[in-house]
């Protein structure tokens, strides 16, 4: 029996990937990842900020890559392209849910070498929890998010709970 279709597509763009140098040894892994919680149904914004010396940069998601430059690649209809500029790289995610939590990379590539920076996506509970334990944006601090009410989590100890 031959390899499924799906291994060989993934060979493949690992060697289109690594070909292009958006993935390298040398990768900066010197900063943790920040830390962006929305809650479940809301939007959320990725940005990555870039400047002209970047030839190629890439969104990914769990080694899944969600949009390489302007190609989308993320077959999600809630993922979309937000600014592809020469100082921002951002991506949306529609309507967030559990199964999006996890790390992102923003991987881009300059003349000299390989670079990436990454975020935790944290998903909590849903909407109404906001509302129900009283705690909004103002005691959180509000997220950079365009349209999303997605909130940075800055350690403010507040946590999320379930009605009993």
């Amino acid at each position: 029996m031959g390899q499924p279709r799906h291994d060989r597509l993934l060979l493949r763009l690992a060697f289109l990937l690594l070909s292009q140098g958006l993935l390298a040894q040398g990768l900066d892994y010197n900063q943790p990842p920040e830390n962006y919680t929305v809650c479940q149904g809301d939007n959320a914004t990725l940005s990555c900020a870039i400047d002209t010396e970047v030839t190629r940069v890439a969104w990914l998601n769990r080694s899944n890559i969600l949009f390489a430059g302007r190609d989308k690649w993320s077959l999600d209809p809630r993922v979309q392209l937000l600014a592809h500029s020469a100082a921002e790289f951002a991506i949306a995610i529609a309507r967030v849910d559990a199964y999006d939590e996890g790390l992102y990379t923003c991987s881009f590539q300059t003349r000299l070498r390989p670079h990436t920076a990454q975020l935790y996506l944290i998903v909590q509970g849903a909407p109404w929890g906001r509302q129900g334990l009283g705690v909004g944006p103002a005691e959180q601090g509000e997220g950079s998010g365009r349209g999303g009410r997605g909130l940075w989590s800055k350690g403010t100890g507040l946590t999320w709970g379930w009605p009993i």
